[in-house]
């Protein structure tokens, strides 16, 4: 979800004249297909038992967070107004941005299609620069396996930024 929250805040600024030549250096798009490719709809009227085996099948909540009546009735509304979100991002034309993108998927990630560099194109000026982490699923950032791999290309953009900055 944070990639297309970040892409629409982008979009949002570039439109915004407050914000006129203050582009972002650089957006990190991880883990997402574009927005238009998203598999979600109808996911925000699952019923709860039907979102919670949704959410554990990609790994968006612990199994002692599960197992928690309690914490289900923190978490589930917000993932259901998530859920609305990219519901509704689906269905917004692309607005090209002019924004260098690097776009960092999992080679093993079932919710990033084939496609996905070439369709998160048709939402930048330019093709985003692509990083596959090898083995890496769907919750990369999360998994301390492929927190090297991560470093490091945070480590990298970093110094993207400083040499255009």
């Amino acid at each position: 979800m944070g990639a297309v929250v970040a892409y629409h805040v982008a979009a949002a600024l570039a439109d915004d004249p407050l914000f006129a030549g203050r582009a972002p250096s650089l957006l990190v798009l991880a883990a997402s297909a574009a927005p238009r490719d998203l598999a979600v709809a109808g996911c925000a009227d699952l019923d709860d038992d039907a979102l919670l085996e949704h959410l554990r099948r990609f790994g968006a909540i612990p199994d002692a967070v599960a197992a928690e009546r309690s914490l289900l009735d923190l978490f589930l509304p917000s993932f259901r107004a998530d859920y609305r979100i990219l519901d509704q991002a689906r269905v917004l034309p692309p607005v090209p941005l002019d924004v260098p993108a690097w776009l960092v998927l999992g080679s093993e990630d079932p919710h990033t299609p084939a496609g996905t560099p070439w369709a998160w194109a048709d939402y930048l000026a330019d093709e985003p620069l692509t990083h596959v982490i090898p083995g890496a699923g769907h919750m990369f950032v999360v998994d301390p396996v492929e927190h090297r791999e991560l470093a490091g290309l945070l480590d990298d953009a970093a110094g993207f930024l400083v040499g255009i900055g």
